[in-house]
């Protein structure tokens, strides 16, 4: 508390602090939401605080604030973004408090439509570098977070293209970064991993995240209404599905999961590289 009282002074130092609640927290960064009194009103705002700091991580915090500000703009529900600060050896980014609750099973044709306004924002004034796919080797995955009959290193040899059009990717699309009122969604959160390239690749990183959360009809019809094919996926898929699979390959002992959710993640990892090789 004492802490968030120090950054809500350096942002607004005539304002006196009501309450903090913790809204989430993941590997980078740690979420808050503040009720603050200022100019008489009580306000709420978010303040997203970065677990480690260093230039490199303050300048993508504040390219991240511009994105959200032109997003704002072009009317997708963005946290609007207030000010990014520096204190004690971390950064910030205070935001518009957004209202809504995480579903995770969520309505599809939301997620579409969604999916359809996202890669539909202009891309030329958009802060983001251009998608290029990384470089792994299979040494560079903890062994712990490999399934057991998982052909790791057929998994890393197929790399998708870099798209010729581009268009608006949030790079960490799943039902955990989505607010819902009903079946509408309010607020798509976490726009640190946002870049340029194929839309494939979001749609591709909800597809294993719904089949983990153990929706698997809702996964099987997914790509069904994304692409707006009977058939669902295509092998044109195969490779962002094959690509999206290397987040939990490389990080899931990192996100605090019990022994049955790690399980359960390697079970569809195994299932989604068997359909995409």
């Amino acid at each position: 508390m004492e802490d968030v009282k120090a950054w809500l002074a350096a942002w607004r130092p005539d304002a006196t602090l009501r309450d903090v609640e913790v809204l989430g927290g993941g590997v980078i960064a740690e979420v808050l939401g503040v009720t603050f009194v200022h100019e008489g009103r009580e306000q709420r705002a978010a303040l997203r605080i970065l677990r480690e700091t260093d230039a490199a991580q303050v300048e993508r915090l504040k390219a991240t604030a511009a994105l959200h500000a032109i997003l704002v703009e072009a009317e997708l529900p963005v946290p609007e973004p207030f000010t990014v600060q520096e204190m004690g050896g971390h950064a910030g980014i205070w935001m518009e408090w957004m209202l809504g609750e995480v579903d995770m099973s969520p309505d599809l044709d939301a997620i579409a439509e969604m999916l359809h306004r996202i890669r539909g924002v202009p891309t030329d004034d958009l802060p983001l570098e251009r998608w290029q796919p990384e470089t792994l080797d299979v040494t560079d995955l903890p062994e712990e977070n490999l399934p057991r009959d998982l052909d790791v290193q057929a998994l890393l040899e197929v790399v998708p293209e870099p798209a010729d059009e581009l268009a608006l990717v949030h790079g960490d699309f799943w039902p955990g970064n989505l607010l819902w009122q009903g079946s509408t969604i309010t607020a798509v959160l976490d726009w640190e991993d946002a870049v340029l390239g194929n839309p494939l690749l979001d749609m591709a990183h909800m597809s294993y995240e719904l089949a983990w959360l153990d929706q698997a009809n809702v996964q099987r019809d997914f790509w069904r209404v994304c692409l707006q094919q009977p058939c669902g996926p295509t092998r044109e898929v195969a490779p962002w599905v094959l690509y999206a699979l290397r987040t939990p390959l490389r990080g899931m002992h990192r996100w605090g999961l019990s022994t049955m959710q790690r399980l359960r993640l390697k079970e569809v990892i195994q299932s989604h590289a068997s359909y995409a090789l």
